[in-house]
């Protein structure tokens, strides 16, 4: 887990970088969330979710595309399931940086997957 702090200064370091892939769930909080990044992340490509669960097939889909813009994603209220651990885990072995920002609790498994990660479990 990160502190607040830390996860603040990456994400201001990200906002540097154009075409940053953000994943958010479909809800009133993923979406709020959403709202509050693109104030940092103007250039992001921001993608909603109808469900926390984050699939291999969007995961081949975001490696297939990653010459249009930086290995670099964010995950803001979904992704951090054990539904979501094979598709984190393609990812990270494809080169991507993982972020996630989720009040989910999750396994020791799919946090093992990710670069930054602030939960407050």
């Amino acid at each position: 887990h990160q502190s607040f702090k830390t996860m603040s200064i990456w994400l201001k370091a990200l906002s540097l970088f154009p075409n940053v892939l953000v994943h958010f769930h479909n809800d009133a909080d993923g979406i709020s969330s959403a709202i509050l990044l693109h104030k940092i992340l103007k250039h992001a490509l921001f993608f909603p979710h109808p469900s926390a669960i984050y699939t291999m097939q969007e995961a081949i889909s975001d490696v297939a595309q990653a010459n249009s813009f930086h290995k670099f994603v964010v995950f803001l209220d979904c992704g951090s399931n054990d539904e979501s651990l094979a598709a984190m885990t393609f990812l990270k072995k494809n080169g991507f940086r993982i972020f996630s920002i989720d009040h989910h609790a999750c396994s020791q498994d799919i946090a093992k997957e990710f670069h930054h990660y602030l939960n407050p479990f």
